[in-house]
């Protein structure tokens, strides 16, 4: 008996049974790694690594978006976390809502420690490799390469603007400095 697979070729049922149980796998690792479903007793369902959280945004997000009771985190439904940035959710003990918490400033796709721990990364002349053995020292989430690279060039961006921004006020106040002192600088010469 033969069967198609995704590209159109045909192979024996077999053989296509093993690779889509294959691509199924891959996928479930992928979704596993980035995505920790938690399930268990209170108190088991808290991971158990460290976390950089901004405590004023922990704060704000542990209340309730539909009642305002405050959030237990015993509840614990879901945890991700996407390099030092989490976001989890916590069911309400008084309405049952699923609420969504983040552990710092995220802006759109942009989170502020991991944008911050990069640029650190990048002034210290360190690279990914060296920046994910301190985290994992720390027992802190690492930095995905590829995440790491778009961060770079975030931060790169901003660093080339006010490297810019920085010559062309040394440029101006020189200018100026010249001008000031012309009649200094013609006697000397």
């Amino acid at each position: 008996m033969t069967s198609r697979l995704k590209n159109g070729r045909f192979v024996k049922k077999r053989t296509a049974d093993k690779i889509n149980n294959a691509l199924a796998g891959i996928s479930n690792a992928k979704k596993s790694k980035v995505e920790i479903a938690l399930d268990g007793k209170d108190g088991d369902k808290i991971p158990d690594e460290n976390g950089i959280v901004t405590w004023k945004v922990i704060a704000k997000n542990l209340k309730c978006t539909s009642c305002r009771s405050l959030l237990d985190l015993e509840k614990l439904y879901e945890f991700k976390t996407g390099g030092l940035h989490s976001k989890f959710k916590i069911k309400c003990d008084k309405c049952a809502k699923l609420n969504k918490v983040n552990s710092g400033v995220k802006t759109k796709t942009v989170s502020d420690i991991n944008s911050s721990v990069v640029l650190g990364a990048i002034h210290s002349g360190v690279g990914n490799t060296s920046l994910n053995k301190i985290l994992a020292c720390a027992n802190l989430p690492q930095i995905r390469n590829q995440q790491y690279k778009r961060y770079e060039v975030i931060v790169g961006k901003a660093i080339e603007s006010e490297a810019k921004d920085s010559c062309k006020r040394a440029a101006s106040e020189e200018k100026e400095l010249v001008v000031k002192n012309v009649k200094k600088l013609c006697d000397t010469l």
